[in-house]
């Protein structure tokens, strides 16, 4: 995000007074921005998972019963968990990908891109994951059985 806005700040020489200083805005406050920290808290990191777009990361939470990931968009819905793929419009498809499968590999339990929690079973035969939707109260349970990747 930084570079292009960069970019067009470079470009916006002809831009209009407030578009030009809308775009100086912008930067200065991508110049603020430091990196996060790998880890958050005791058994909550960072889980970078580039691909869908340049920077996308996720959550790993981890306790001594089962790993989770947060994925968001890495892993968007329950039907590209159970089919293996990664959305059709990615920055990167291949490291997309590469993401999809180390989150699959190392979360007992998957929070996808459409708040979506799906547990892929570990402990249990493979096949017998079971997604359940978090969902705001009073709304009605929204779930799905699937095959595990």
């Amino acid at each position: 995000m930084g570079v292009p806005l960069a970019q067009m700040l470079r470009d916006a020489t002809d831009a209009d007074e407030e578009v030009r200083e809308e775009l100086e805005y912008q930067v200065s406050l991508l110049r603020e921005c430091k990196p996060a920290p790998d880890s958050i808290a005791r058994g909550l990191d960072l889980f970078p998972l580039p691909g869908v777009t340049p920077g996308l990361c996720g959550l790993l939470v981890a306790d001594a019963s089962r790993t989770t990931v947060i994925c968001g968009d890495a892993i968007p819905t329950v039907e590209h968990y159970a089919q293996g793929q990664v959305p059709k419009q990615c920055f990167d498809a291949k490291r997309a990908m590469e993401s999809f499968k180390e989150a699959v590999e190392i979360a007992d339990v998957l929070v996808l891109g459409d708040n979506l929690v799906f547990n892929q079973g570990r402990g249990c035969s493979r096949g017998s994951g079971r997604a359940t939707a978090a969902r705001p109260r009073g709304s009605p349970v929204r779930s799905a059985r699937c095959a595990a990747a």
